[in-house]
Parts: C-alpha cells; sequence; structure tokens
C-alpha cells in the first residue's frame, strides 16, 4: 500500500479500535434491511489497480510543473476499466443514498474508498489541464455531498475521521486548482455559487450518541446523552474536558467517549472551516476583479458587491478574516 492511502488509513483508525471492535453485533433485522441498501464495501473492494491509482495521484500532486507531463492514457485506462463501478458508486453520491453501516471500518474497504476518491481527482485534474472547469466542479462535487452526508448516516468515530480526511482531500484540490488558474475560476460565477453549497460538518454529538448506544448499559446512556448536548453547543471543548464536568462522568464505562473529540480534531475542524472560507473569499475576489476590472481594497468590499454575505471569521485568530489572512500562501 503506497505512504499516502496508508498514511491516512493510519490516521482514521488510530486511537479508536476499542470503539470498532467492542460494539455488539447488528440484531438480524436491521442486518436484513441494511441488505436493501447499497454496499460501500462492495465498490471499495473491486476497485481494480486500487495502488497504482494511489501512486499516480502522489506522483501529479503539484502539477503543473515545467516539463511535467500528466499520465492522460493511464488515467484513461484507470477509468475506463473502474467506469460502470465508479458511475454506480457517484450516482448514489448524488443522490445521497444511505449505504449500509459498518463496512467503512475494514481496512480494505477504507483503500478502496480512498484510491475511488484520488481516481476522481485524478479525472479532476486531467479537466483542468484541458480547462474544462465545469468538468472539475462535476467531478469533485459528488465527493464532497459524500463527505458531508456519510458522517450523518454512519453515525461512528470512523464515518467523522474518515469525511474529515475526504474533505481535507477536497481541499487540497481545490486550493492547487485555484493556485494555478485563480482567472479562469474567477471568470465564471457558478465556481462562487457552488462554493457556497459545500458544507463541513462535525456531528461529534450524533457520533456519542450513536456509539454510546451501541456500547453503553442503560444506565449510562443519559451522561452520554448530557455529554453530546454540551458539545452540539460548543464543539470548542474536547469531550474529555466535558465529560469531566459532567456529573458521573468519570466512570470507566466512559472512557471510549474521550477519543471521539479530543485537541487534534478540534484543530482539524477550524481549519477545515478556514480553508472552506478562505477559498469562497479568493472566489469572489477573483470574480470582483474579473468583473471591475481592479482589485478590492478590502475585504468588505466584497460584502459590498453582493460576492460575500458577510466577512468570516478566522477561527485561528478569533478575528474577522481579511484578503491577506485568506490567501494562499
Amino acid at each position: 500500500m503506497k505512504f499516502v492511502r496508508a498514511l491516512s488509513i493510519f490516521l482514521i483508525l488510530q486511537s479508536f479500535h476499542v470503539v470498532v471492535r467492542s460494539a455488539p453485533p447488528e440484531p438480524p433485522v436491521q442486518k436484513m434491511q441494511a441488505l436493501v441498501k447499497p454496499s460501500f464495501k462492495q465498490y471499495a473492494t473491486e476497485l481494480k489497480r486500487g495502488d497504482e491509482i494511489t501512486q499516480i495521484y502522489k506522483d501529479t500532486r503539484s502539477y503543473p510543473q515545467p516539463n511535467q507531463i500528466f499520465p492522460d492514457k493511464v488515467v484513461d485506462e484507470l477509468w475506463k476499466i473502474n467506469a460502470p463501478l465508479m458511475g454506480q458508486a457517484l450516482e448514489h453520491f448524488r443522490n445521497s443514498t444511505p449505504f449500509v453501516r459498518g463496512e467503512i471500518e475494514d481496512e480494505k474497504t477504507l483503500a478502496g474508498v480512498l484510491s475511488m476518491l484520488q481516481l476522481s481527482i485524478l479525472k479532476a485534474r486531467q479537466s483542468a489541464k484541458k480547462m474544462a472547469f465545469s468538468q472539475v466542479k462535476d467531478e469533485l462535487s459528488p465527493w464532497f455531498i459524500f463527505g458531508s452526508d456519510m458522517p450523518y448516516e454512519e453515525s461512528s468515530l470512523v464515518g467523522l475521521r474518515l469525511a474529515g480526511v475526504i474533505r481535507s482531500f477536497l481541499f487540497d484540490e481545490l486550493e492547487l486548482i485555484q493556485r494555478n488558474w485563480p482567472k479562469e475560476l474567477g471568470q465564471n460565477e457558478l465556481w462562487l455559487i457552488w462554493s457556497k453549497e459545500l458544507r463541513a460538518p462535525w456531528p461529534i454529538d450524533r457520533v456519542i450518541i450513536s456509539e454510546s448506544k451501541r456500547l453503553l448499559k442503560q444506565t449510562y446512556l443519559k451522561v452520554a446523552e448530557n455529554v453530546a448536548q454540551k458539545l452540539q453547543k460548543n464543539a470548542y471543548q474536547t469531550s474529555e474536558a466535558v465529560l469531566n464536568q459532567t456529573v458521573g462522568g468519570k466512570s470507566a464505562e466512559l472512557d471510549f467517549i474521550k477519543q471521539i473529540w479530543r485537541e487534534e480534531d478540534i484543530k482539524a475542524m477550524r481549519l477545515e472551516v478556514n480553508r472552506l472560507s478562505g477559498f469562497q473569499v479568493r472566489l469572489a475576489q477573483t470574480v470582483y476583479e474579473v468583473k471591475n476590472q481592479k482589485k478590492p481594497g478590502q475585504i468588505e468590499d466584497l460584502v459590498k458587491a453582493g460576492l460575500l454575505k458577510g466577512v468570516p471569521i478566522d477561527y485561528t485568530t478569533g478575528r474577522p478574516m481579511s484578503l491577506e489572512s485568506a490567501a494562499l500562501h
């Protein structure tokens, strides 16, 4: 398994094996109901040449560079042999179809998910090379929908982590494209409209309640629900801190909740919100430049022009974002 995919899978799986392995089996009725849903494990594990997809994704990460040739022929071949599988999965994403729960906790399925995502990203890079930016948006959009829907549908710690990794890959790609073709994106205001539809959800409360119902006895559920409610109101605190402040929260039975929302998770959430806001500000800025043939003097100019609803907050500083802080460095 190549480094990029292996590292991502490790980050998803680390620190919550207890949650995954300790869960009781689903009742037979739930299993029968699950069978009517599409199986993501089937899609992910049947993907062909996943390691090769990951290697090409890694090799073209800095594309375009001087004298760098994009491997169109190989990407076309990889897409062709996986087209039926990818087509069905992406259609499910677009329709927000719920998948069978629990399957993404399998390491091979996780590897397949990331390879499928990387294959879509390779197609997006190929389209960007051809200046077909509407296709780029169409190729990435289903994955943004999936990355927003899945943590709610799955309602598991694995799902929460995986959704964050998927959206991180996608924002990496949007920033790469925006760095290389800023004016081209600014010439199509549909990109700005689309960016305002993107979501970066972190349903911590839902995950805590779902995992607690699977793992805890009835006597501890009320404590877990109290923790979930507090985090729903303020997600900028760790689940361990909230647990310690909750009556009955120091029981060893509840220790797994400490791993659900950590300082590194809060940092990742802040970063993701900033990346989305920064992407929107930069798009609005290029649209403004195309329309007015001049640069905005300050971010408030974009609000006055109706390109932004308001000045977003920079969650690394707690202050309003500026054109400078939103810029790619």
